[in-house]
């Protein structure tokens, strides 16, 4: 659906976002990823993506999917990816991400929890990781890769060249309140649990989002790393194409660091344990360097600690320690930060808390890195630290949308309408009388309106001495 306006900050469903933009900005381009044959990198245009997706939801049509019926994707983090979840969403069908580093029989429980209609694979090969009656309520087989193509299934490029038989139906006939996706809790204390989110409650978080981060723009790149499966990638992916920012698929994530310098993204997002092994790679490089180097880059560091510490208490650093990191910057700094390109602005990290120790020497090397607290049963994140307002140790402020107070014992509460009511096939309620959420983190609020997190109310046990 697309309203009076097309602004895509109040576009209610996902194809709705992408239709806006094809009819924007058309031939810019939306998408890009690695031809695996000759390594060169190939674009797809916002009218190009619009008109596959297009073509992907009436050939679903055709196979037999029903509005409400749901779509397995099994397969790496791809261009293709978002091809099949845009084009199943446009015909009113659920997308379901499947991780393919989850065991089978985990894949499996999600099938049978959801009754897949349909499945996009990478290979065919993958249809052997579900069980014979999962599969037998399969309408169709997608693959990805044409040579892994057998008898079974269809080829996703194939199916492209291949008109449909009828007119192609309008991609807004979706509805905001359509369920788009069901993702899955991690299953650490059980079964996953199912959370069934709306095109409209996506549509919020892209909105919350850009509200809290007004500088993503057109002109910008960003990489698309993560899992598909998890909706922390998937909500960056919309959000590029919400702004008409470019999307950049990484081939896996083994040549990430090699192919980020040829991306050079402005906006990127990552999981602490990234960050760690980045910051512990630029440590083994600076230990390597000759006696004077080193001498030199640990004099560069330490001026940029002392700047960003100015920086961070709001205070104007002195015309010395101005002109210091200055010299610092241009002998060191600037080639530490090229190693995630030159167009960086600022990095994001979620799904766990990064130390501080950390923050402060990224930070230092003029690399900001923006923590944010996000829960699987909110699709909007609860809060974000952004570039001008941040607070190293918080997770930021709530974002437009979201609701955050605490309870008697110290656990965080939210509330908003990205908060699901209960989980899938289950009618147990998940929100109290006044629909607020318990999030599991005991956490308190600053002053300023910043949430510090202080762990999980399962990991703390209370003595007999309290």
């Amino acid at each position: 659906m697309i309203l009076s306006s097309p602004d895509p900050l109040i576009c209610e469903t996902i194809p709705a976002l992408l239709q806006v933009q094809a009819e924007r900005n058309g031939p810019a381009t939306a998408l890009r990823c690695k031809n695996k044959a000759t390594g060169e990198w190939v674009s797809l245009s916002w009218l190009a993506y619009f008109q596959q997706t297009q073509q992907i939801h009436s050939h679903l049509v055709r196979l037999g999917l029903q509005p409400g019926q749901t779509v397995g994707i099994l397969a790496p983090s791809s261009l293709s990816w978002d091809l099949m979840q845009v084009g199943a969403l446009a015909a009113r069908s659920i997308v379901v991400g499947l991780d393919p580093a989850d065991p089978d029989d985990r894949i499996n429980h999600v099938a049978r929890l959801c009754g897949f209609s349909g499945v996009a694979l990478q290979c065919i090969a993958d249809l052997q990781r579900f069980n014979e009656k999962v599969r037998q309520r399969f309408k169709f087989i997608i693959v990805f890769e044409r040579s892994e193509v057998s008898g079974e299934g269809l080829a996703l490029a194939d199916l492209l060249s291949i008109e449909p038989g009828a007119p192609q139906p309008d991609v807004s006939e979706a509805q905001p309140d359509d369920a788009a996706t069901i993702i899955f809790t991690s299953g650490t204390t059980g079964e996953p649990k199912g959370i069934q989110f709306s095109h409209r409650q996506i549509c919020l978080a892209i909105a919350a989002i850009r509200t809290a981060l007004p500088d993503i723009s057109s002109d910008y790149r960003l990489a698309c790393w993560l899992p598909l499966s998890n909706m922390f990638q998937r909500i960056i992916n919309f959000l590029a194409m919400s702004c008409g920012a470019q999307t950049w698929y990484v081939s896996s994530p083994q040549t990430l660091m090699q192919e980020i310098r040829e991306i050079e993204p402005h906006l990127f997002i990552g999981v602490p344990r990234f960050y760690e092994k980045l910051y512990q790679g630029m440590v083994t490089q600076l230990d390597s360097a000759s006696g004077w180097q080193r001498r030199i880059s640990t004099w560069a560091l330490d001026v940029g600690h002392s700047y960003q510490a100015d920086v961070r208490r709001e205070r104007q650093p002195g015309p010395i320690l101005r002109l210091q990191h200055l010299v610092a910057d241009w002998l060191v700094l600037r080639q530490l930060r090229q190693v995630m390109g030159r167009n960086l602005r600022y990095m994001v990290s979620g799904s766990a808390p990064m130390p501080g120790w950390l923050l402060e020497n990224f930070h230092a090397m003029g690399l900001l890195v923006l923590e944010a607290y996000g829960l699987s049963e909110n699709v909007i994140p609860n809060a974000i630290n952004t570039p001008r307002n941040f607070r190293f140790g918080t997770v930021g402020r709530p974002l437009s949308g979201c609701e955050l107070k605490q309870a008697a014992d110290g656990e965080l509460l939210v509330r908003g309408p990205g908060v699901v009511a209960h989980y899938y096939t289950c009618d147990q309620a998940l929100r109290d009388a006044e629909g607020f959420l318990a999030t599991g983190d005991f956490g308190s609020v600053d002053k300023d309106g910043y949430i510090c997190l202080h762990g999980r109310k399962s990991e703390i046990i209370k003595t007999s001495t309290g």
